[in-house]
């Protein structure tokens, strides 16, 4: 077992000549959970060490996407109604048509008849 992770160790040294520390088992899975790695636990040492390797590499994009926003549209005009209308409103804004009170009917008193 030694023999083999020395070979491991001596193989990625020749490929990408920069010193690899060896880490237990125990330590991958903790520095995986650590990274956001789910099913460390379950997930074998080689594979654990590819993905922590990886994880360094993702890129995170943080600038807006899609279209760009026309200011004086009337899509954006509707927004701007909708949020005067929340704001004078306390935070709401209720879709659908408003309800209707139902108006009492009163019925005049049926007489019993008898016969």
């Amino acid at each position: 077992m030694a023999s083999q992770i020395g070979y491991v160790i001596f193989k990625y040294k020749i490929k990408t000549q920069i010193k690899i520390k060896v880490m237990t088992r125990s330590e991958l899975i903790a520095a995986a959970k650590a990274a956001g790695i789910k099913n460390a636990s379950r997930t074998s040492s080689a594979e654990l060490e590819t993905a922590l390797a990886n994880v360094g590499k993702a890129k995170v994009s943080t600038g807006k996407r899609g279209r760009p926003v026309v200011e004086g549209s009337a899509r954006q005009l509707r927004e701007a109604a909708k949020a005067a209308r929340a704001a004078a409103n306390g935070g709401v804004v209720k879709r659908g048509r408003p309800p209707q009170p139902k108006a009492e009917v009163t019925e005049p008193a049926q007489e019993d008849q008898v016969g």
